[in-house]
C-alpha cells in the first residue's frame, strides 16, 4: 500500500522529516546552530565517552544509563492511508501521490484546470485552503476505485466567498444545485475524515452568501444515489449566535427563496429527493447551527458527535419568545409557515431508511431531532439533550421498531420525546401509526417544562424512565418550572387519541407501562379518547408496578350515548402497585378535565 502513497514533498517538509538523523543530504545539512555533534554525549553522563564498548555487558534491552533519548526517527505523517480504501487522497497534496496508473489518469484529467497556486501542500489562507480541498473532492468523485478515502489535514477551510456549487454537482439537477453545496459527494463507498487523530478540520463560512442576506449554507452534500460515505471528526461551523437568534437572515439559505424545497436543507446533507444512500458521522461536531445540522433523507448513522444550536437560554433571553419571533420572521419572509422544524440538529424530511443516533449530545435547538417516519425506524441511545424549546426527539408518521432508550433529557420545554401518527385503520392491532413495536425505556428527565413524553401507538414498551423532581436551583429563571403556569401542569407522559397533532387521530392500544418513576411522587400517565376528533381505540393496554398512577378517560359507548362516544370496548389493566383513577389530572387544563360524557368505571 505505502508505494502508492510516496509524496512528491517540498524540499522543506523532507528535511525537516530527516533531522532526527545524522546523514547529511545535499541541500539538507543541518545548520551549525542545529547540528547534532556526533562527539558530544548528550545523556546525563557528563565524562568522556571514549572507552570501548564492553562486550560482557548485559545486552537484554535493560536501559542501565541516565541518557534516555530515543532515536525515534522520522516524525508520524499526517496522511496515513486508510487501511481499507484502495485508494487514499491527502487533501493538502493529492496532485502529487504516487498512485496506480489508472487513478493517476483519472486524477490527472479531473484536475486539469486546477490552478498552479492550489498545488501547494503548505497554504495557510483558509479560504484557499477551502478551495483546495473542493479540487480534492473533484478528484474524489473522478477515481474509480472500488473505495477512496480523502484525509483533512487540521485547520479551517473558510468557504466564506466561495458562492458557486461544487464543481462536482451536475449543472442540469434542479434540486442540488441551487444549495451551492461547498463540498460534494457523487459515488459510492468514499470516507472522509481527519488526517490524523487529534486534528481538527473546520469546514466554516460567516456572513451573507450568494444572494448577500442569508447566512446559512451546505457545507457536504451527500448525493442522493451515493451510499456508504463516511464523514469522521469534522467540524462544521456556521455563525449563528443566540443574540441575532430571532433575525431570518441568519437561519435561512444563502439562496432561500430558490429552493425546491426550501426548509430540506442542512449545514451537511445526506440526498435530497429519494434514495436509500447510506452514511454515517463519526466523531463529528456541529457548531453555531444555521437552519438544521443534518438534513437527512435515506439510511443514516450519527455516533459520538454533538450538535449546537443558536437558542437563547433563559439565562440569556425567552426561548419560547425568540423562537415565536424568529418563526414570525420566516413566515414574514417566505409568505408561509416554516413548520416547527427550522433550527434543529437532525432531521429528516422524508425516509428511505432508518435512523441511527448513539452517544451524541444536542443543544440549544427548537427541536432535537425531527423526522418523518414513513415506516422506517429511528433508534436514540445513550445521548443528551439540553436547553430544548420544544421537543428533544419529535417523530411523526409510522415509527415501527422505533427505540428511545438510555438518553439523558435535560431542560426541555414540551414533551421530550413525542410520537404522532394518524390512522385511517380501524383495528388498532393492524395499525402501525404512530409508535408501534417500539420502546422508550430507561430514559432520565429532569426539568421538565411540559411533561416529558407524548405518544400515540400500539403494542409499545414505555419502562423504567425516571422523571426527576424540577429544581429552581438549577433554574434561576424559573422558565422550566411546570407549575409556572397555575392549572396547566402536565402529567408525566401523555396519551390521547388526538395523535399529538390537531385534526390526528390514532389508536393508543396494547401498550406495557412498567416501573416508570419520579423522584416527586408517582409517575402520572394520562390516556383518554379525546372528543370531537375520529373514534379511536384506548384499549389493551397495561399498567405495571408501584407509584405509577395512570388517569383514564374513555368516551361513554355510542350504543348508550350520543356524540362524541366511541365504539370501542373500554379496557385497561393495572397491576403490581399501580393506580388507577377515572377522570383527568385536577391541574391540566389541556387535558379536558370535565367528566361529561365519559365512563366511571371499567363495564
Amino acid at each position: 500500500m505505502m508505494d502508492r502513497m510516496t509524496l512528491r514533498r517540498s524540499p522543506a517538509r523532507i528535511c525537516a522529516a530527516l533531522l532526527l538523523t545524522t546523514a547529511s543530504l545535499a541541500g539538507c545539512e543541518p545548520t551549525a546552530d542545529t547540528a547534532p555533534d556526533p562527539k558530544a554525549d548528550t545523556g546525563g553522563d557528563t565524562s568522556a565517552d571514549t572507552a570501548p564498548p564492553d562486550d560482557t555487558a548485559d545486552d537484554s534491552g535493560a536501559d542501565t544509563g541516565e541518557d534516555t533519548a530515543v532515536d525515534t526517527g522520522p516524525a508520524p505523517d499526517d496522511c496515513v492511508p486508510e487501511s481499507e480504501a484502495s485508494v487514499t487522497l491527502c487533501a493538502d497534496r493529492f496532485w502529487a501521490q504516487d498512485l496506480d496508473a489508472t487513478s493517476r489518469a483519472e486524477l490527472d484529467a479531473a484536475i486539469a484546470t486546477m490552478p498552479a497556486a492550489l498545488r501547494d501542500d503548505a497554504l495557510t489562507d483558509p479560504v484557499a485552503r477551502a478551495e483546495q480541498l473542493q479540487w480534492a473532492f473533484v478528484a474524489v468523485n473522478a477515481l474509480s476505485a472500488s473505495t477512496v478515502a480523502v484525509l483533512v489535514p487540521d485547520g479551517t477551510y473558510d468557504f466564506t466567498g466561495l458562492n458557486a456549487p461544487h464543481a462536482s454537482v451536475p449543472p442540469e439537477d434542479f434540486y442540488q444545485t441551487p444549495l451551492l453545496p461547498k463540498l460534494f459527494v457523487r459515488r459510492d463507498s468514499v470516507t472522509i475524515r481527519r488526517a490524523v487523530d487529534g486534528a481538527v478540520p473546520v469546514l466554516t463560512a460567516s456572513g451573507p452568501g450568494a444572494d448577500g442576506v442569508h447566512h446559512g449554507r451546505v457545507f457536504l452534500l451527500i448525493d442522493s444515489s451515493a451510499t456508504d460515505v463516511r464523514v469522521e471528526g469534522l467540524t462544521f461551523r456556521g455563525d449563528a449566535e443566540s443574540a441575532t437568534f430571532t433575525e431570518a437572515a441568519r437561519s435561512l439559505h444563502e439562496q432561500d427563496a430558490s429552493l425546491y424545497f426550501t426548509g430540506q436543507w442542512g449545514a451537511a446533507m445526506v440526498g435530497l429527493n429519494g434514495g436509500a444512500n447510506h452514511a454515517t458521522f463519526d466523531g463529528c461536531n456541529f457548531e453555531r447551527v444555521n437552519g438544521s445540522a443534518i438534513s437527512a433523507v435515506g439510511l443514516l448513522t450519527v455516533a459520538n458527535s454533538s450538535f449546537e444550536g443558536a437558542l437563547p437560554a433563559p439565562e440569556v433571553a425567552d426561548p419560547e419568545a425568540a423562537t415565536v419571533a424568529l418563526y414570525d420572521a420566516i413566515s414574514a419572509e417566505r409568505g408561509s409557515s416554516p413548520g416547527m422544524d427550522f433550527h434543529s440538529g437532525i432531521r429528516r424530511a422524508y425516509a428511505y431508511g432508518p435512523t441511527v443516533v448513539e452517544n451524541s449530545t444536542f443543544t440549544g435547538f427548537v427541536q432535537g431531532i425531527v423526522m418523518s417516519a414513513d415506516g422506517f425506524s429511528l433508534s436514540v441511545s445513550g445521548s443528551t439533550f439540553t436547553t430544548i424549546y420544544d421537543h428533544a426527539v419529535y417523530v411523526l408518521g409510522d415509527a415501527s421498531g422505533t427505540a428511545i432508550v438510555d438518553n439523558t433529557f435535560d431542560r426541555v420545554g414540551n414533551g421530550a420525546v413525542k410520537f404522532a401518527g394518524f390512522s385511517y385503520e380501524p383495528n388498532p392491532e393492524l395499525s402501525l401509526a404512530g409508535l408501534s413495536d417500539g420502546s422508550v425505556s430507561d430514559n432520565r428527565f429532569l426539568q421538565m417544562r411540559n411533561g416529558s413524553m407524548m405518544v400515540s401507538g400500539v403494542r409499545n414498551d414505555i419502562a423504567r424512565n425516571e422523571v426527576v423532581a424540577y429544581n429552581a436551583a438549577a433554574d434561576p429563571t424559573g422558565w422550566y418550572d411546570p407549575f409556572q403556569r397555575p392549572g396547566y401542569h402536565y402529567p408525566d407522559a401523555f396519551l390521547i387519541t388526538e395523535a399529538g397533532q390537531a385534526g390526528w387521530a390514532n389508536h393508543i392500544w396494547g401498550n406495557r407501562f412498567t416501573d416508570n418513576t419520579t423522584t416527586s411522587g408517582d409517575f402520572e400517565l394520562f390516556v383518554q379518547q379525546r372528543p370531537n376528533v375520529e373514534d379511536r381505540s384506548i384499549s389493551e393496554s397495561v399498567v405495571s408496578g408501584a407509584e405509577q398512577t395512570v388517569y383514564f378517560r374513555h368516551l361513554n359507548a355510542c350504543s348508550d350515548s350520543p356524540p362524541p362516544c366511541s365504539n370501542y370496548t373500554p379496557s385497561i389493566t393495572v397491576e403490581a402497585g399501580a393506580t388507577l383513577i377515572f377522570g383527568a389530572p385536577a391541574d391540566c387544563a389541556d387535558c379536558y378535565p370535565g367528566d361529561s360524557g365519559y365512563i366511571s368505571a371499567l363495564p
